[in-house]
């Protein structure tokens, strides 16, 4: 019974996650004018949450992303009309990435569409429902979250260790799902 449960929990996730990333892409995509894959929409969606812009620092920070992987796509969504460079008045290398009008309508778009995914599932559901399944998705973020956290500290142990010589002490990946 709990290989059962356990495959068709697996199956649902993953499904799940598949669809929400193919719904996301097609509503972007049926949208006028907007050339965009997912990964991009979800930089204007991290640029878009401050209002005075923020640095390639900080958005490699919060989409767990390396620096040149940011100034690449940033180049890119700059060129397509989504975002611009200001430089700061007092130290000009300070530059910070804001949206265009176009990148907070593309923003809007895909806010909206997220609004409308978490009103369809949760509507039909009683307010102890809502509050089973916020926990329950409460805990599978903290579950990825940690397992995140585990995979980075395994990769920056191991990065020390090539460069220095020393032992590893990380868990080993075959570890990472135990608490």
């Amino acid at each position: 019974m709990q290989n059962e449960y356990a495959q068709a929990l697996n199956d649902l996730l993953v499904e799940g996650f598949r669809a929400v990333l193919q719904i996301e892409e097609q509503q972007i995509r049926s949208a006028k004018g907007i050339d965009l894959t997912i990964n991009e929409l979800h930089m204007l969606e991290t640029i878009g949450r401050s209002s005075g812009g923020v640095q390639v620092k900080d958005i490699a920070k919060a989409l767990q992303v390396t620096l040149p992987s940011v100034s690449i796509a940033t180049q890119k969504l700059e060129r397509k009309g989504y975002i611009v460079r200001l430089r700061g008045t007092g130290d000009r290398r300070c530059v910070r990435i804001v949206l265009t009008a176009e990148g907070e309508r593309v923003n809007r778009i895909h806010a909206y569409f997220h609004e409308r995914m978490v009103r369809s599932i949760t509507d039909k559901m009683t307010e102890k429902d809502r509050e089973v399944f916020f926990n329950a998705i409460y805990k599978l973020d903290c579950f990825f979250k940690d397992q995140l956290s585990k995979i980075e500290n395994y990769s920056n142990d191991n990065a020390a260790k090539t460069s220095d010589g020393t032992t590893d002490t990380a868990p080993g990946p075959q570890n990472l799902t135990h608490k």
